[in-house]
């Protein structure tokens, strides 16, 4: 009997060491312990792309997003020169004799969707220069919204300050991003910048839309119809 409680001792010992090599049993799939007690971890979170200027944009704007809700995966400006000559800028300066300004976005949902997208442009002061709201039917994944009308820049003097691009569903603001005018000279080149290339669906977009440079007064004017 004494060997045999010795055996058994000694199993204990063995079973104690290994358990202390390998750390506790882990716990099931779904779950994780944390800080404040056990809670449940989602199967499968979607990857969610963002391009440097939105993730900026969406914590100017301190709208977190998530796997659950809308998400602004990449935004800028397109520049126009003219009709036939644009410019895509993200982050960099836009020169301040650009013809046209049209802002686009683009969204991750996790369902479809229809709801009102409004796209905003506001001076230094915080006076409104540009506003474009319209309904969209949004599929899962990732959509590119570009707004039917432009900013015309032709006849003004902007002066060089910064200005922001607000990006709002319904009443809640999804993105605030400040982007600044530089002297103008600097020519712009067909569907090039510094900020990258213009994507496929962003130029399906352009290629789907017919769209004519139009006024504040008549954007502001066909809003309050």
């Amino acid at each position: 009997m004494h060997i045999i409680g010795q055996l058994v001792l000694l199993v204990l010992i063995v079973a104690f060491l290994w358990w202390m090599i390998r750390g506790p049993a882990p716990k099931s799939s779904e779950q994780a312990t944390g800080e404040s007690g056990t809670f449940r971890r989602r199967k499968n979170v979607p990857h969610i792309e963002q391009s440097p200027v939105a993730l900026k944009a969406t914590r100017q704007a301190r709208y977190p997003g998530g796997p659950e809700y809308v998400n602004v995966t990449d935004l800028g400006l397109l520049v126009y020169q003219d009709r036939d000559q644009l410019r895509l800028v993200r982050q960099g300066p836009v020169p301040a004799d650009a013809g046209y300004l049209r802002p686009f976005a683009e969204l991750w949902l996790p369902y479809r969707a229809r709801g009102t997208v409004r796209f905003e442009i506001r001076d230094k002061k915080g006076r409104l220069r540009y506003a474009d709201e319209a309904r969209y039917d949004l599929e899962h994944g990732y959509n590119t919204l570009l707004p039917g009308t432009w900013l015309p820049l032709r006849d003004e003097q902007v002066a060089l300050e910064t200005w922001e691009y607000r990006l709002l569903a319904g009443e809640m603001t999804l993105a605030v991003h400040r982007f600044v005018w530089q002297p103008a000279g600097k020519a712009l080149r067909p569907y090039l910048a510094n900020d990258g290339e213009i994507s496929p669906k962003l130029e399906a977009a352009l290629r789907a839309q017919a769209a004519q440079p139009v006024s504040l007064s008549e954007l502001l004017a066909s809003q309050e119809e």
